[in-house]
């Protein structure tokens, strides 16, 4: 299946992982309201410690190693098998761990029953096996796995949560319908598990523990903050802050979904050494952040506020400063999480990647104690932004040293940055004119100005992208006219 076409399958999914956060915060953030909403938070940002501590980095080395053995099926079926009893030792091992800490620390009691409900994630772990349908380009049934996932748990929440005492029913219906889900996937790819095999489970050993030094502190970097404000702020104050990083982060998913795609077959032209493929690969990715994810980022920037008391409520409106700050995250983690978890780990130098997680990690700790305690959650975002944008710059420098000859901030590029501040400085100002519309409308409104703006300025500049795509849709055009014409013209005939 060609990339374009597997993109399209994967933004059908992303879509759906859009709206779903779009059609179920509004109504669950109103009925918990922050402090429920943060004692959930909370807890899943403890759990999410020990499920990246029983993953073992697996999903990131499987990806790679199951590409590369992808036409031969006694080695897919080897390394498949070994990659399984590795992740299943890891999470009974997590599993215990995660019990023993939250039966002997009094800071978990309050938040006992919650974790409880999450530690069956944990035990449940080693069944995370989405990267095999990723390897098999079997994307379509990926998609229809997440509506039907995505559907249930609307009905649940829907139809189960009626007051803020029902936090502990929204915990279980985060976690029970995905973990049904991923035991079908389980039980469908069980024949290519091979017990018959002799293992040789010691050679991913040193592979698996860079990655998953790697992952740990992408985890760390990711929760700390939820994590520290728990603590240092309370529930209520996670609950803020929950919703301005969901609202930051909802469209990141969307610049995932290339990378997703792209990655078995970069790896592929990385293994081959096919450096004309692999940049091409890697144009793709960065062209669409540039064109698309940039402008994602200015629209959010304009509407932060009204986006906020929209989708969560008055109560929330307070997270919007938070929200703004924490936007350019979108570009940072997408391209950083490409840089390294696609570039530079597939080319066998996942050290690199690790190197920049824990100074990314030492740095927001450390400027955590600094600004939480003075800012609050905003302090928090300033921290979360400027850790994200130095991992990204990391990251990019080290492939930029591995491609010498690829240029990564190209005049396009750059064009692209420039265009989109233009327009957010002009449209600012015309958006305080509607102020008094509902805030939907000025959502839609605004947004639909910039879109438009947008595409009109580089038309005029007969911006390469644009002017492909047009051609791609005439061309398209044509051919449909060309086949209903003709067969308009045999029925008028016969």
């Amino acid at each position: 299946m060609s990339v374009s076409k597997n993109y399209i399958l994967n933004i059908v999914m992303t879509i759906t992982g859009i709206l779903f956060p779009m059609i179920t915060f509004p109504y669950i953030s109103r009925i918990l309201m922050p402090e429920y909403l943060g004692k959930v938070a909370f807890s899943q940002s403890i759990s999410s410690y020990f499920i990246t501590l029983s993953l073992l980095g697996i999903p990131i080395y499987s990806i790679r190693e199951l590409s590369k053995n992808k036409y031969n099926q006694y080695e897919f079926e080897k390394v498949f098998t070994e990659l399984i009893i590795i992740g299943l030792v890891g999470s009974l091992i997590s599993f215990v761990f995660f019990q023993i800490m939250i039966n002997n620390f009094d800071i978990f009691i309050e938040h006992k029953s919650l974790l409880m409900i999450f530690s069956v994630q944990i035990f449940l772990s080693f069944i995370n096996i989405d990267y095999i349908f990723i390897v098999l380009e079997n994307h379509k049934r990926r998609v229809i796995r997440s509506l039907i996932l995505r559907g249930v748990s609307l009905f649940l929440m829907i139809n189960f949560i009626k007051k803020d005492s029902d936090y502990i029913i929204y915990a279980c219906i985060i976690i029970f319908p995905e973990l049904l889900i991923k035991i079908l996937d389980f039980y469908s790819v069980k024949k290519y598990l091979n017990f018959k095999i002799n293992y040789e489970i010691k050679k991913h050993i040193k592979p698996l523990s860079i990655l998953f030094l790697t992952t740990i502190s992408i985890s760390l970097y990711d929760q700390i903050d939820t994590t520290m404000i728990g603590i240092i702020n309370g529930d209520e104050a996670v609950g803020l802050y929950s919703s301005a990083v969901k609202m930051s982060r909802i469209l990141i998913p969307i610049i995932g979904a290339l990378s997703t795609v792209i990655g078995p077959q970069l790896i592929y032209n990385i293994k081959e050494k096919n450096k004309k493929e692999i940049y091409k690969k890697i144009d793709i990715f960065l062209d669409f952040n540039f064109f698309i994810g940039f402008q994602m980022v200015f629209i959010l920037e304009i509407l932060s506020k009204n986006i906020i008391i929209f989708f969560a409520g008055e109560k929330y409106s307070s997270a919007s400063s938070t929200m703004q700050v924490l936007l350019p995250i979108i570009i940072f983690i997408s391209i950083g999480s490409f840089m390294g978890g696609r570039i530079l780990t597939s080319n066998n130098l996942e050290k690199i990647p690790l190197r920049c997680n824990l100074i990314a990690l030492f740095l927001n700790i450390s400027m955590n104690f600094i600004f939480i305690p003075k800012y609050g959650i905003l302090g928090a975002g300033i921290s979360t932004v400027i850790t994200e944008g130095i991992n990204c710059i990391l990251k990019s420098l080290s492939v930029k040293k591995l491609y010498k000859d690829y240029v990564i901030l190209t005049t396009d590029r750059i064009k692209y940055i420039t265009i989109g501040i233009i327009i957010s400085v002009l449209i600012k100002n015309f958006k305080e004119n509607l102020n008094s519309l509902d805030n939907f409308l000025v959502i839609v409104i605004t947004g639909s100005i910039y879109i438009c703006l947008y595409f009109f300025i580089l038309l005029m500049f007969k911006d390469k992208i644009i002017l492909k795509y047009l051609e791609v849709i005439s061309e398209k055009l044509k051919n449909i006219k060309k086949k209903y014409g003709r067969s308009i013209f045999d029925a008028k005939q016969k």
